[in-house]
């Protein structure tokens, strides 16, 4: 591997204030450098029960062809444990199978050569990546063929410019990217579906300078039954399911997340085995958790935080 190869790519074009922010603490985890000629993104979501105070996107991106012995590894936890062909989820680990094959699952994600974060958003901010006035202009302009409300358009917006932000920062010219996602209201129909395409599009053409080759959308429907792309996002799912148990358990305690030791808290075993990986540094799968947490006045910060930090920073 060419030791030139920057890790992580510049920005010239920034929508958001808060991105150059976003984009220093990516660079502060040291990502690895994602050279092959596939780049698979994957995403899926907590916190939309109504006691969670934050909304958490899990994303993954990975360089497949540079992660061989995940997929050797996979395949050996699928044969072991998950032979059925169950998919790995956080809200099923009651189910014995799937909590006996929870470590291995994880310990193969150790892995793949990508970075795996964890986005907690208070629900209290409405308006991170878009507004009523953006909405109304893009359905008066006829950008837009599915029918949105300004939360589910909000939400497509946040993990579209997420996911747009890690294409950029990590992809190579030339380089396919493939972008999976578990079901959402964004693509409940084949007109968001569409929409959502088209707006990936966009921020992709707006932060990547160069020509990439072909940039796949999808959602785990796209599965051919080896499971591949059903384990990609059981990875996101696992850690957005622990991160916003976790965080609802610290805020019912605390009503805060500062200067606190995070494992205080009684949060069920699964959340906690999850989180302990999450956590964990040194291996070829990057982790960073970020936070945007809202203030009186509107105004809100964004942090990043680790378990054993014990606190937002």
């Amino acid at each position: 591997m060419d030791k030139s190869t920057p890790r992580w790519n510049s920005f010239t074009t920034l929508p958001h204030p808060w991105l150059q922010a976003f984009l220093e603490k990516t660079y502060a985890v040291d990502p690895p450098v994602m050279d092959g000629p596939t780049l698979y993104l994957a995403s899926d979501y907590g916190g939309v029960a109504k006691k969670s105070r934050y909304s958490v996107i899990g994303l993954v991106a990975v360089d497949i062809e540079n992660s061989k012995p995940w997929e050797l590894l996979r395949r050996m936890v699928r044969e072991r444990y998950l032979h059925d062909k169950r998919r790995m989820a956080f809200k099923d680990l009651n189910d014995s199978r799937r909590w006996q094959a929870l470590i291995p699952f994880l310990e193969a994600s150790d892995c793949l050569t990508g970075i795996c974060v964890a986005i907690a958003i208070d629900k209290r901010i409405r308006h991170l990546c878009s507004s009523a006035e953006v909405l109304q202009g893009l359905v008066r302009t006829q950008h837009l063929v599915g029918k949105w409300t300004p939360s589910s358009f909000e939400t497509m917006m946040r993990v579209v410019t997420f996911i747009s932000v890690f294409i950029a920062g990590l992809c190579k010219p030339g380089q396919n990217v493939y972008w999976i996602t578990d079901h959402d209201d964004f693509t409940a129909t084949p007109q968001r579906m569409e929409d959502t395409r088209r707006m990936l599009g966009i921020f992709t053409g707006m932060f990547v300078n160069w020509q990439l080759g072909e940039l796949g959308f999808g959602t785990t429907q796209l599965d051919e039954g080896d499971r591949f792309e059903e384990d990609l996002v059981s990875i996101p799912d696992l850690v957005a399911g622990s991160v916003a148990e976790t965080i609802t358990a610290l805020l019912s305690r605390y009503g805060t997340m500062g200067n606190i030791d995070l494992l205080v808290p009684k949060v069920a075993s699964k959340a906690e085995t999850i989180m302990d990986w999450f956590c964990e540094s040194g291996m070829p799968l990057k982790r960073i958790g970020y936070v945007f947490q809202q203030h009186p006045g509107g105004k809100f910060n964004l942090g990043t935080w680790k378990i054993e930090e014990t606190h937002v920073v």
